[in-house]
């Protein structure tokens, strides 16, 4: 038994402003293709109307398509240069949390002492 297709808010939205292009990118061929064959496609497209190819509706859902295909391939590499790089250790070969940096272990000291003294001097004025 097939489960049906959920459709996203986004996809509501795209459909409400142009059902032409929802077609396209969900239900089309054209949509499944890889980027060589939209490329062809749209080259295909241009030769056969020279100079309204840029304006006809499947030629746009192309374009968009292959940018999505860019764009994701950028992305997949952007995310396999990030997972190569060496990670910041946050605990030492033992196992052990690495130590707090000594600038702030003074900050949080001198805020906690400043923070008593002024409740002692606010306590000896209350009581006076």
């Amino acid at each position: 038994m097939e489960q049906p297709h959920i459709f996203s808010a986004s996809d509501l939205a795209q459909f409400e402003y142009c059902p032409l292009a929802w077609w396209y990118e969900e239900i089309s061929e054209v949509a499944q293709a890889d980027q060589e064959e939209l490329t062809r496609h749209l080259e295909e497209l241009e030769n056969e109307y020279p100079s309204a190819a840029t304006a006809l509706p499947e030629y746009q859902v192309i374009e968009r398509l292959i940018e999505r295909a860019e764009l994701f391939s950028l992305g997949k590499e952007q995310h396999a240069a990030h997972e190569a790089q060496p990670r910041v250790a946050q605990t030492d070969k033992k196992g052990q949390v690495a130590p707090v940096p000594r600038a702030f272990t003074l900050l949080v000291s001198g805020l906690i002492l400043l923070t008593l003294v002024l409740l002692v001097l606010g306590l000896l004025l209350w009581f006076r």
